[in-house]
């Protein structure tokens, strides 16, 4: 079972959430990532504690959890409860509070360090010291420092620094990951997830001594005092994370694989859970998975304490197999038993179809969402639920009206084939009232038309520079064309000539002469009677033709292409399943 949730939120109390019915669960192939992280690789790459050689989890404490390099708090700072995982959170108050550690070796090698943090408020142009250690403030690279400058992420090395792109505000949750790979230099950071800054260090970080301090710049100014909430800082040498990895940490609050038959979790914040009663490991979707045998039987788990804030996003997938109807998949409450300002998150109706629900508190009540098809006993069915109260649908679901390329054969649930059909006005009102009739009015009273692109391609509405302007649902183009005239390029054709001759005609007058003493003869010109009598040359053909030239046959119209299936989106809800 997956857990997905956004950080942006505030502090708040703690919560648990428990699960009661009857049914197993196991991991989730790479092809049903979560939708709301956009990919997960949990289970899929190096356990997400691998070289972890220390982990503050400031449980009331500044003591290391592994024991290597336990911190001495300075000037009592304060803990409250955590947002993400077991215990508590720490709070320096920005004036004098910080902590000390011992020497923590980063020199000459790769490392990944995470945390989460809360700022309470900042000087957006004062450097703000969340880990720091230096060994000489007068040499390049002898000094390491990773924090916050003019509102932007920073990760320096002494005069050998990263700047981050993207300002961060007060009041808010965010994740951060810095880090350092040995072997080509890189220095990275993260924010919430997402990488916000690259660059090439000349050199390593060089240090080889000085105390590590968290909140405090060493040696710097008061104003380098963190102000504001700490939780889970994590130290990996000698391990560069992924992106993948980077991002599932930010995102995924708990991973239960149970493939070890452990109520342990897999993922990053170490929220391990209790059996209650008949649990068994038995054979899953994939590996194992768990199975309630009895009644009262159930996997329970405390500290989710984001899953019970109003209106945080949130997604949660999982692999059912009932064996009969209705009951609880998951299930929240303030007590570890079920009961108190409890609700069930993803359940089963009595008719077998899954329900979702969320606490709306402008309504001081439920709302919820079920889907048609009861779910198969017996089988394995893959559920995700994911919530948003953005926009009314889910962040990482699309509106009604977004087309993509689908390389499949079968059409996913809330798509449609756009092959110009004509569908239901009341069934996909959603859709209709994106696109109206502008695809085709369809029965004019029911119904209206999907776009069809079949054997069609796509073109941007509008007028590009020296373009044709196109109008939304304008369909033009031909697959094969003949030219006319007026499209032909100039060109020549052969001529073929045969030959020819003229024949002479008599003379006119017919009036013979004798002259210089010869006879029988015609005198050119006028005779001696004054008639004239030149013979005249007959008209001939010349038989001359121009060759034709081409066949007048339609060409192909054609660009190198190759077919796929567009598919329109037609629903949009705030809860969705994937079964």
């Amino acid at each position: 079972m997956y857990i997905n949730l956004d950080r942006s939120t505030t502090v708040s109390t703690d919560e648990s959430v428990n699960t009661t019915t009857n049914f197993s669960s196991t991991t989730i192939p790479s092809e049903y990532d979560i939708p709301y992280a956009n990919y997960t690789c949990a289970g899929k790459t190096a356990n997400p504690r691998s070289n972890l050689s220390t982990f503050w989890s400031f449980d009331s404490n500044t003591y290391d959890s592994l024991n290597q390099a336990n911190a001495t708090a300075i000037n009592n700072p304060m803990y409250f409860a955590a947002y993400a995982g077991p215990g508590n959170c720490i709070m320096f108050d920005g004036i004098s509070q910080y902590a000390i550690a011992p020497l923590i070796d980063f020199t000459n090698q790769s490392f990944t360090i995470e945390l989460v943090i809360f700022l309470n408020t900042f000087l957006k142009t004062a450097m703000i010291s969340i880990l720091s250690q230096c060994a000489s403030m007068n040499e390049t690279n002898q000094c390491f420092n990773l924090g916050i400058l003019n509102s932007k992420l920073f990760f320096g090395f002494n005069n050998d620094n990263l700047y981050g792109t993207t300002s961060l505000a007060v009041n808010q949750w965010y994740h951060l990951a810095f880090v350092f790979d040995i072997e080509n230099l890189n220095q990275r950071v993260y924010l919430n997830g997402v990488l916000d800054g690259s660059r090439t260090a000349t050199n390593p970080y060089l240090g080889t001594f000085g105390n590590t301090i968290i909140g405090y710049q060493t040696n710097g100014p008061k104003s380098s005092l963190f102000p504001g909430y700490m939780d889970n800082l994590l130290i990996y040498r000698g391990r560069v994370k992924t992106d993948c990895e980077i991002h599932t940490d930010t995102f995924l609050y708990a991973y239960y694989s149970w493939d070890n038959g452990l109520p342990i979790d897999d993922g990053p914040n170490s929220i391990d859970g209790t059996f209650v009663k008949s649990v068994s490991s038995v054979s899953g979707y994939s590996n194992n998975g768990l199975s309630f045998s009895s009644t009262g039987s159930y996997f329970v788990v405390a500290d989710f304490t984001a899953l019970g804030l109003s209106y945080d996003p949130f997604t949660l997938s999982i692999w059912v197999k009932p064996s009969s109807f209705g009951g609880s998949i998951v299930h929240i409450a303030f007590n570890a038993d079920g009961t108190t300002n409890c609700h069930t998150i993803l359940g089963m109706s009595s008719s077998g179809q899954p329900v979702a629900q969320n606490y709306d508190i402008t309504k001081i009540g439920l709302y919820s969402i079920s889907d048609s098809n009861p779910l198969p006993l017996n089988q394995w069915t893959h559920l995700v639920e994911t919530f948003s109260i953005n926009n009314g649908y889910s962040q990482w679901d699309l509106p009604p009206g977004v087309i993509l390329a689908f390389a499949g054969t079968t059409v996913p649930d809330g798509w449609l084939s756009c092959d110009g059909n004509a569908i239901s006005r009341l069934q996909y009102q959603n859709l209709f009232l994106v696109i109206g009739t502008i695809y085709g009015v369809g029965d004019h009273v029911t119904t209206f038309n999907l776009p069809d692109f079949r054997g069609r391609t796509l073109v941007g509405v509008g007028q590009g520079p020296t373009l044709t302007n196109r109008l939304l649902g304008q369909s033009f183009g031909t697959e094969k064309h003949i030219l006319s005239v007026n499209e032909m390029p100039a060109h020549s054709h052969d001529v073929n000539d045969p030959g020819h001759a003229h024949k002479m005609g008599n003379p006119v007058g017919q009036v013979w002469e004798t002259a210089g003493g010869k006879t029988n003869r015609f005198s050119y010109g006028t005779n001696n009677h004054g008639v004239p009598n030149n013979p005249p040359t007959q008209t001939e053909r010349t038989g001359i033709s121009l060759k034709t030239t081409g066949s007048s046959a339609a060409h192909n119209n054609m660009p190198p292409s190759l077919a796929i299936n567009y598919i329109i989106k037609v629903l949009m809800r705030k809860f969705y399943f994937i079964e």
